[in-house]
C-alpha cells in the first residue's frame, strides 16, 4: 500500500515473481465494501454471509478488480473462509487466488488500503504490510500525466497516507521507492526477510514473469517491461519551479518527515492547511476529472455504486437484488 504512483506496483510484481507469492493486483474490496458492512449485518448468520459473498464474486466477475484472469465461485470462497468479516473473507479469496496461480501465499496490492490500516491490523494481525513512499514531487508528476490529477489533489492524498504510515510505523514495513530502484537487490533481501521468505534472484528479473494479458492497455506499467531502474527518480525537474514550490509548500511536513529535501524557496505560496478537506463539490469536480473519458474507471465505479445501491434496498426494504 501507498499514495498511488509510489511504486506500489513495482514491489507487487517483485513479490509475485517469487515461487511462493501470488499478489492479487488492485482488490479493492475494502474501498468498495467496507462502509457497506452495516448493511449485511452480522455475517456469522449464514443467509447475510452469502449476501456478501456473493457481491464479493460479483465484484471479481464484473471485472472491477485488475485481476483479469481470476475464476471463483460463491461456495468456494464460504467453504474457505473462518473468520466471518471482510477481512476474512478477502484473506479466503486471496488464498484461492494463490491456489490458482499454484502458490502457497496470497497477497494483495491495493494502493489505498491505507486508509484502512486500522481494520487491517486489528483483523489481520498476523499479516505482513509493506508501506510504500516515494517524492511527492515525482508522484505529483505521474498522477497528472496518468490520470490529469491537481498537484493540490495528489498532495493531499499523498499526505493523508504519510499521516497513515506515521500512525502505525512500527507495526509496518516501510519500503523507499527511490532506495529500491537505486539498490534493488538489497532492498528486495531486507523485504524478504521482513516477510519471511528467502529471496530468489528471479525477483531482481521479475519483468520475466509478467504476463502480457497484465499489461495489455495498461500505459502507465510501461517500465515493468524492463529491468528495475531509477531513471523515474527525480523527474519533477522538469516541472515548472512554480508547481515544485507549491507542492513542497502542501508537503512540507511530510517531506521532512520522510527525509525529502526541498528545492525552492518558499516563497509566496498561498496553500490550504494540510488538514483541510475540499467541500464536497470540489471532490465530486476531482474524481469526474479523475474518471474523464476512460471506460475502465467508470466501469469501477459502477459496480461499486451498484453494490451500494443494493446493499441500502436490501436492508431496508428486504430481499431486494
Amino acid at each position: 500500500m501507498g499514495c498511488p504512483r509510489s511504486g506500489t506496483t513495482l514491489v507487487s510484481q517483485i513479490l509475485n515473481s517469487h515461487p511462493d507469492f501470488a499478489i492479487y493486483h488492485e482488490s479493492y474490496f475494502y474501498h468498495i465494501l467496507s462502509d457497506e458492512m452495516k448493511y449485511y449485518g452480522d455475517l456469522s448468520q449464514h443467509r447475510n454471509l452469502r449476501y456478501f459473498v456473493s457481491d464479493v464474486v460479483e465484484i471479481i466477475r464484473r471485472k472491477a478488480t485488475d485481476e483479469y484472469n481470476f475464476r471463483v465461485d460463491l461456495d468456494s470462497v464460504i467453504e474457505m473462509t473462518g473468520d466471518h468479516s471482510l477481512s476474512g473473507v478477502l484473506a479466503s479469496v486471496l488464498t484461492l487466488y494463490a491456489q490458482q496461480q499454484n502458490k502457497t501465499r496470497g497477497g494483495d496490492k491495493t494502493p489505498e488500503n491505507y486508509e484502512h490500516l486500522n481494520k487491517i491490523s486489528r483483523e489481520l494481525p498476523d499479516s505482513p504490510v509493506l508501506f510504500l513512499v516515494r517524492d511527492p514531487r515525482d508522484v505529483c508528476l505521474s498522477s497528472r500525466k496518468l490520470f490529469n490529477a491537481s498537484l493540490q489533489r495528489t498532495s493531499r492524498l499523498w499526505n493523508e497516507s504519510i499521516r497513515c504510515y506515521a500512525a502505525h510505523k512500527d507495526s509496518i514495513k516501510l519500503i523507499c521507492y527511490e532506495a529500491l530502484v537505486n539498490n534493488p537487490e538489497a532492498e528486495i533481501k531486507d523485504i524478504c526477510q521482513y516477510i519471511g521468505i528467502s529471496y530468489t534472484p528471479d525477483m531482481l528479473v521479475h519483468s520475466k514473469s509478467i504476463q502480457s494479458e497484465f499489461l495489455k492497455g495498461k500505459k502507465d506499467l510501461g517500465l515493468l517491461k524492463s529491468s528495475i531502474s531509477s531513471r523515474s527518480v527525480g523527474g519533477f525537474h522538469s516541472m515548472k519551479p512554480e508547481d515544485i514550490q507549491l507542492i513542497e509548500a502542501l508537503c512540507q511536513e511530510g517531506m521532512e518527515l520522510m527525509g525529502y529535501t526541498a528545492t525552492q524557496n518558499k516563497g509566496q505560496v498561498i496553500i490550504e492547511s494540510a488538514g483541510t478537506r475540499p467541500g464536497r463539490l470540489r471532490l465530486i469536480l476531482e474524481k469526474l476529472r479523475y474518471y474523464g473519458l476512460n471506460l475502465d474507471r467508470w466501469k469501477h465505479g459502477w459496480v461499486k455504486w451498484r453494490v451500494m445501491l443494493r446493499t441500502r434496498l436490501r436492508y431496508y426494504f428486504g430481499n431486494l437484488r
